[in-house]
């Protein structure tokens, strides 16, 4: 499956909830998200451009492998994405151990989600970052649509991963 997404950051999170009951979206999820990210010791997932994730949602834990696409059009992130639910995080643990897979980050966030059609639309909420949203559907066409929807415009999006959003905030220069 490919992940076609983009980032909207510095949002007005009232105003958004706002246009996405508006539009009649459907709110799937409000909770902590908490993520833990898995590589060897040598770093050689990353260095090979794919991530591998257990995000625990609720009693719920996802799986995820992402690989990056040679990517034509930096408009939207476009990864090769596989995601399985497993429901025992400490036998996952003894299992990557077992490999040599370690855990070297982890994260947590408040999260709400909604479906807009065929659009997935998250609401991000970060420790000492402004809240953002990412916007997932299942083509860069359909990206936009609901970029437009939600009162955004392509200039306002970007196609990061929230490891670049985090970048972004640290290196950004505090103002006096």
């Amino acid at each position: 499956m490919h992940e076609i997404e983009v980032k909207i950051l510095d949002i007005d999170k009232a105003e958004v909830i706002k246009k996405l009951e508006s539009l009649n979206a459907k709110k799937i999820l409000a909770e902590d998200v908490v993520s833990y990210y898995y590589d060897f010791p040598d770093k050689r997932l990353i260095n090979s451009g794919i991530m591998l994730r257990a995000r625990k949602l609720g009693n719920k834990i996802l799986l995820t492998s992402k690989q990056k696409l040679p990517e034509e059009n930096s408009n939207v992130k476009l990864r090769e994405e596989h995601q399985i639910t497993i429901s025992n995080m400490e036998i996952l643990n003894k299992i990557f151990n077992a490999i040599g897979l370690e855990k070297y980050k982890e994260d947590k966030k408040e999260r709400i989600s909604y479906l807009l059609d065929d659009a997935r639309i998250e609401i991000d909420t970060l420790e000492n970052i402004p809240t953002f949203i990412e916007i997932e559907a299942t083509s860069e066409e359909k990206v936009r649509t609901y970029v437009e929807k939600l009162g955004f415009t392509m200039e306002d999006a970007k196609p990061w991963s929230t490891k670049q959003v985090l970048e972004h905030y640290i290196s950004k220069p505090e103002s006096s």
